[in-house]
């Protein structure tokens, strides 16, 4: 996994090369006060695949249709809601392999069956 170091302001654009994939992400600060959100747009070798989805902590930005050569999540401290005031502090950017991804979930899946095991 790679983490993405990301800046501490409401509005960035950068790029992002993985192999043969280069990724052009666009994080903007949606809404005011206590109702603000992050949300991305995601170009994938001049494919638009993403456009305003919200960022959750945790969860895949890109779709799962154009996931075939990796993802993007943010984790952040306690599942708190994106805030890009806490950007490289407790909230981190990070992408993951396909290869990586399926690792954690045969790892997930095996976690599962071995509690189900024990019931």
């Amino acid at each position: 996994m790679i983490n993405i170091q990301l800046q501490a302001v409401p509005t960035q654009s950068f790029s992002f090369q993985d192999n043969q994939q280069n990724y052009d992400i666009a994080i903007k600060t949606c809404g005011s006060g206590d109702a603000q959100v992050m949300a991305f747009d995601v170009t994938i070798n001049g494919v638009v695949t993403v456009t305003g989805v919200r960022a959750v902590a945790g969860f895949p930005i890109i779709a799962s249709a154009y996931k075939q050569n990796g993802n993007f999540i943010i984790t952040t401290e306690n599942d708190d809601l994106p805030d890009y005031t806490k950007f490289g502090l407790t909230q981190f950017f990070v992408f993951a392999s396909q290869v990586e991804i399926d690792a954690i979930n045969l790892a997930a899946q095996l976690a599962q069956t071995a509690l189900e095991d024990l019931t």
